[in-house]
């Protein structure tokens, strides 16, 4: 297991759609900076970074920046669409990746038929497809699925909070997907209630700091002898502005990065 920082790490730094955006915004370059600034070991560039619009020039560049760093670089999109899937496994391969993180967007049938006509491609390239939970369907559904493929280089992303959204807790999800996880996104929360007393919200936290026992998911982890990389991600609170949310956001990356290393090595 190594430890790894995303583009859903930063997320306000690289820019949120439909709110203000940084002066400068994170580039793939610069977060693979900030994971070597950081002593990161692996770093996932996901669908809020589109790296089907960068040039092959720029793909070379990280590459080559990774391999100098000693930094494995993953990659995500969103969709199990055949071709786009292919576009993505290419992608994965110029980058030197062994990884590529999806979400499913249609039907869990239509999906698994997807993954099975792109499962050549994935075995040849050496790529693991990694599917991540979120509200949209229920992790004993996906759990299903990837059984019934019954591929190592089909597994589950697992998301330690994004099927709050399906009625699932993260418990649920662990129990669930774990055994079939090839990818971690260790992200933690809390359950606060409202100032007037109805209702609750769920909120993110640094790493350690909210109800996720870190320390459990990570034993867990390693047991199930899948042993994922671990990608800290952060549900950072809007602070009022965008320079303070992105300045709070590096905070926590920051911190949290230094309670995951406790645990992760």
């Amino acid at each position: 297991m190594k430890l790894g920082i995303g583009s859903y790490t930063y997320t306000w730094w690289i820019g949120v759609p439909g709110h203000p955006s940084a002066e400068l915004p994170l580039t793939p370059e610069g977060l693979l900076e900030q994971a070597i600034s950081q002593g990161a070991d692996v770093v996932q560039l996901c669908d809020n970074v589109p790296l089907d619009a960068l040039s092959e020039e720029v793909l070379e560049r990280l590459a080559e920046r990774s391999r100098a760093a000693g930094i494995a670089l993953e990659t995500g999109t969103r969709g199990t669409a055949p071709d786009h899937m292919r576009e993505f496994i290419g992608i994965t391969r110029a980058l030197g990746g062994r990884l590529l993180r999806t979400m499913i967007t249609g039907g869990i049938a239509e999906a698994e038929r997807d993954f099975r006509s792109v499962l050549g491609e994935l075995e040849k390239s050496g790529i693991v497809c990694a599917v991540e939970n979120y509200e949209r369907h229920p992790v004993r559904d996906l759990a299903a699925m990837i059984h019934r493929i019954g591929s190592p280089f089909v597994g589950a992303c697992l998301d330690t909070v994004n099927s709050f959204g399906a009625m699932e807790t993260p418990r649920e999800a662990i129990d669930a997907l774990l055994p079939v996880t090839s990818s971690l996104h260790v992200k933690d929360f809390d359950i606060v209630r409202a100032d007037h007393r109805m209702g609750f919200s769920v909120i993110g936290t640094p790493a350690g700091k909210g109800r996720l026992d870190i320390p459990a998911l990570i034993a867990s982890a390693r047991e199930s002898g899948r042993d994922p990389n671990a990608i800290l991600e952060l549900w950072t609170p809007f602070a009022g502005s965008v320079e303070s949310t992105i300045a709070r956001e590096k905070e926590w990356a920051q911190e949290s990065l230094v309670l995951l290393r406790r645990y992760v090595s």
